[in-house]
This record gives C-alpha cells, sequence and structure tokens, in this order.
C-alpha cells in the first residue's frame, strides 16, 4: 500500500472552514454528489450553499442515514423504531421521493454500488436491493444483534457490515464461500470503513480500540482465513481525559466504555489518512505505519459556532430545546465525509467542515 511508506504520524495542523447550520437533532450521516455535500438528520435532507444548510426534502420517515445514487439522486434510510425499517431514492433534479418498507425496525445504514444497495437493519440482517425498482434481492448475511453499519469495498468484492453483536461481518461478492466473521472486537461495533484501494479495512467499536484487517483481492478467494487478516490495533482511544482526573483501573466498564465509544471512522483525504471521532466530539489521526495517534482539537471550531434562527424558532416555540452539548466539545461526532478536495466534514449537533494540512 502506498501509504505505508508515509512518517510513522503525520502531524496536521486543523483549520476551520465552515460552521454550518445547527439543527435541534444531530446530523447523522452526510454523502457528496459531483461536488455537493448533502446531510441527513430527523429534520429531513439537506445541502450546503455557502456557509448554510438548507433543507431539500423531508420524507414521511424518520431519516437516519443517506448515499449517494448516481449523480442526480440520494437513496435514504431510516423509518420508526420496532415499527418500520424504510428506505427511499430522492431524485434531486424534480424533488420527486420513491420509497417502500423494507423491515420492521429501522435501517441504520446504507450504501450502493452500481445499480445495488446494502441495508443495516436493525433487526441484524444486511439486505440488498436492486434499484431503482426495490427489487429484493436476499440477506446477504445476518447478524445476531443490530447492524449499525454496511459498505461495499471500492472494487465490488467484498461487503463488510457491523453489529452490536461485537461482529465485523465480510461477504465475498464474487464467489461462493461463507461469510467472514470477525471477533477482534470486545465491544460494540459502530463503524468501518475500506481504504481507498481496498487493500485494508478498518472499523472502530465501544471498546475503544480501531483495528485494521488487511482484505485479500483475489476476486475468488478460496482459504478463508487467508482472505482476511488482523495486522494493527489502536488502543486506548477517549481514556485520556479519565487518566487525567482518576485512576484507570477505578473506572467502571460503562464510564470506561462512555468515553471510548468510537461512533466514526473515514479513510481518504489528500495525502490520504485515517481519521476517527468519538462519542465525546473527539477526533483522532492515525499512522499508517504503525500502531501511534494523535488527537486533534476541535474545540476552537465549535467556540465559533453561533445559534442560528432556526434553533431560535424552535426554542421559541416550546416544541424542543437545545439540546445540553450542542456546540460544545464532548459533542458525540457522529459521521465523517471526506469530500474531494480533501475536506473533512464532521457531523455532530452541528455540521463543520475543516481542512487537514500539513504545516
Amino acid at each position: 500500500m502506498q501509504s505505508a511508506k508515509k512518517p510513522a504520524c503525520f502531524l496536521f495542523v486543523l483549520f476551520l472552514c465552515v460552521s454550518n447550520r445547527l439543527w435541534a437533532e444531530p446530523v447523522t450521516d452526510a454523502t457528496i454528489i459531483d461536488g455537493q455535500t448533502y446531510f441527513c438528520s430527523q429534520s429531513g435532507i439537506s445541502v450546503e450553499r455557502g456557509d448554510q444548510l438548507h433543507l431539500v426534502y423531508q420524507p414521511d420517515f424518520r431519516s437516519v442515514c443517506l448515499v449517494g445514487y448516481g449523480c442526480t439522486s440520494l437513496l435514504v434510510g431510516g423509518g420508526e423504531p420496532e415499527i418500520s425499517g424504510q428506505v427511499g431514492i430522492l431524485d434531486l433534479t424534480n424533488g420527486q421521493f420513491n420509497s417502500i418498507q423494507v423491515a420492521r425496525d429501522l435501517v441504520y445504514a446504507v450504501d450502493v454500488r452500481d445499480n445495488k444497495a446494502a441495508l443495516a437493519c436493525a433487526d441484524g440482517s444486511v439486505l440488498t436491493l436492486i434499484l431503482p425498482d426495490f427489487i429484493s434481492n436476499h440477506v446477504i448475511h445476518q447478524h445476531t444483534a443490530a447492524v449499525t453499519v454496511v459498505q461495499f469495498s471500492n472494487n465490488g468484492l467484498w461487503l463488510a457490515s457491523g453489529g452490536l453483536d461485537s461482529l465485523v461481518v465480510l461477504s465475498s461478492l464474487t464467489g461462493e464461500t461463507e461469510p467472514i466473521l470477525l471477533q477482534d472486537h470486545t465491544a460494540k461495533v459502530e463503524c468501518l470503513t475500506f481504504s481507498p484501494d481496498d487493500d485494508f479495512l478498518a472499523s472502530g467499536a465501544q471498546d475503544g480500540k480501531i483495528r485494521i484487517h488487511a482484505v485479500s483481492q483475489q476476486e475468488q478467494p478460496m482459504v478463508k482465513a487467508n482472505s482476511v487478516r488482523l495486522i494493527r490495533t489502536y488502543t486506548n482511544l477517549g481514556l485520556e481525559k479519565m487518566a487525567s482526573t482518576e485512576s484507570t483501573s477505578m473506572m467502571d466498564d460503562n464510564r470506561q466504555n462512555d468515553y471510548a465509544s468510537i461512533g466514526a471512522i473515514a479513510w481518504g483525504g489528500m495525502p490520504e489518512t485515517l481519521v476517527a471521532g468519538s462519542s465525546r466530539g473527539v477526533l483522532y489521526q492515525f499512522s499508517l505505519t504503525d500502531t501511534q495517534w494523535h488527537r486533534l482539537d476541535i474545540s476552537q471550531s465549535h467556540r465559533l459556532i453561533q445559534p442560528n434562527r432556526i434553533y431560535e424558532r424552535i426554542t421559541a416555540q416550546g416544541s424542543t430545546s437545545i439540546p445540553a452539548n450542542a456546540g460544545d466539545a464532548s459533542d458525540c461526532i457522529y459521521s465523517l465525509t471526506f469530500h474531494p478536495s480533501g475536506q473533512l466534514y464532521v457531523s455532530q449537533h452541528q455540521v463543520t467542515r475543516v481542512s487537514l494540512s500539513q504545516p
């Protein structure tokens, strides 16, 4: 892998570029279509225009996730907890939205490759659909708890998912092999991503660890043990705040997991880098040659964010209130998305666009 030849630790400087609209609910996902960035929250689907997020559509179900489909459409997933799991296609050229119920509980994550969609469902199933007609394909593999993330490899050879059963599951899309279960995590898996060249799969979990697996690029891997292997683990993420105030040995498991939970991960940028975000709003960057990592301070960017009129209007009407941690550095990071320009979108209760650049 070309990036493996880079220095062991990249010292990047974090610059705030734009702080966008503050929502009453968290922004849970983002995607790029033809250079344009779209976002998902319970308020609906929004698009970045200048320094603001503008609402473009409100589905008739709770929107949780989205991904670009073709050059002019979005695939949106969500539903109602314990009632329905739904997906829909939003045509950005005419505003038309077609949706279908696919499960009896939420769709937590979606991904698309060509005309095939993969859905991560709260009932533990990973479904595939043929688009745009929502033709049911099959359950490609099953978790024993809710599936939180799903992603195709860029070359189309693999489909990976992570779940609350602490498993990462990979299915070959070209061979007849059984799904491969990666059981390295010791807590619920929240996020995963393939490297741009598909040679590696990174996954993060509530155990405060990020694990890197090397992935075979053979079109029909014959021996599962040789297809995927663990090569690196980054540890102790999210614990540095605790260590300054109390002994780690005295921390109960729940508190420890609360600080350590890794909820978002992204691999990309220029130059290529791996970043992850925690439930306490901490952004990390990782060496691609060893197990070193460092924390990127984004607290300054939060101080620049001001409540906007939407927040003031919602609060005045009494329908909701500003979350206690809105605009604070402890705000949970729900998704990280690299723009083709190399900039990184950090989605929390607000969206912050930052640049990772060498000094």
